[in-house]
């Protein structure tokens, strides 16, 4: 996010929306197994859980719209790299190894 921030800076005319991706997305699974391993956190999949969205229905919740390209914007780190990272600072010291 930073280097994004700071490529807009150097755009002095600039008044876009911009999607911010990752340079890879991550799954529900990857996240549960992370947390699992280095937190201890402990879950269960439910096979009858019917869900419904308000937005409706979607196999993939991320964004495919790339014009943060034209700020020269190129994603460097993964989502499950900012989730890794982000959580040593929310959840500190409390990993299982």
């Amino acid at each position: 996010l930073y280097t994004a921030i700071m490529l807009c800076m150097k755009h002095k005319k600039l008044n876009n929306a911009l999607d911010i991706t990752s340079s890879a997305p991550v799954y529900k699974l990857q996240i549960l197994e992370f947390f699992s391993k280095q937190y201890g956190l402990k879950y269960k999949i439910s096979k009858s859980l019917k869900h419904r969205s308000a937005t409706g229905a979607k196999d993939c919740y991320y964004s495919v719209n790339l014009n943060a390209k034209k700020i020269s914007y190129k994603p460097t780190r993964s989502s499950m790299d900012a989730i890794r990272e982000e959580s040593k600072y929310i959840l500190g010291n409390i990993s299982r190894k």
